[in-house]
């Protein structure tokens, strides 16, 4: 074989060839908290409602997104616990966005000159429940991903159970039968 075709870097280097690339891993997250914010933002904006205990469902939403692949990065936990608590944190304030312009008919754009009076007070409303909601998706997050990274197992889905009926009715593999 000609040495120019022989790649010099090990297989388990990040940076070999054919080795998984996390920018496509990074993209789903990030369509998801995405996604997940515009829901929170949305239910939120309709209710008048925090749905802090809602984000607990997002962390391990974001985290099962992010090790959806093949990707494995040192960074990933930490990424997942930063999507986690912002999908929750930027829905709340974004809902209080919506509904004033549902609800008060304020105009979206007199909403946006003041968007940093509005995300003060969103962040002062919160109360310290809010807050441990949104500090334990993080958690978990983080946790799951990290699981899911050195296992490879997801804690969510059981192995396939043998079905005892489905085994009797099968025929074993066995000598040819004798006349």
């Amino acid at each position: 074989m000609p040495a120019s075709t022989i790649d010099p870097r090990p297989t388990g280097d990040p940076t070999s060839v054919g080795a998984p690339s996390p920018t496509k891993a990074i993209g789903r997250a990030a369509a998801a908290a995405v996604g997940l914010t515009t829901v929170w933002a949305v239910l939120a904006g309709a209710t008048e409602h925090h749905f802090a205990f809602a984000s607990l469902i997002v962390g391990l939403l974001l985290a099962r997104v992010l090790t959806s692949t093949s990707a494995r990065r040192a960074w990933f936990p930490p990424l997942a616990a930063a999507l986690a608590f912002g999908v929750g944190w930027c829905g709340d304030v974004l809902g209080v966005g919506l509904d004033l312009n549902w609800r008060y008919e304020v105009p979206l754009g007199v909403v946006a000159d003041h968007f940093g009076e509005l995300f003060d007070n969103v962040s002062a409303s919160h109360s310290f429940m809010d807050y441990l909601f949104f500090v334990l998706a993080a958690v978990c997050a983080a946790a799951l991903t990290a699981s899911r990274q050195a296992t490879g197992a997801d804690p969510f889905t059981r192995p396939p159970r043998l079905d005892r009926r489905a085994a009797d009715t099968c025929p074993e593999p066995s000598a040819p039968r004798r006349p």
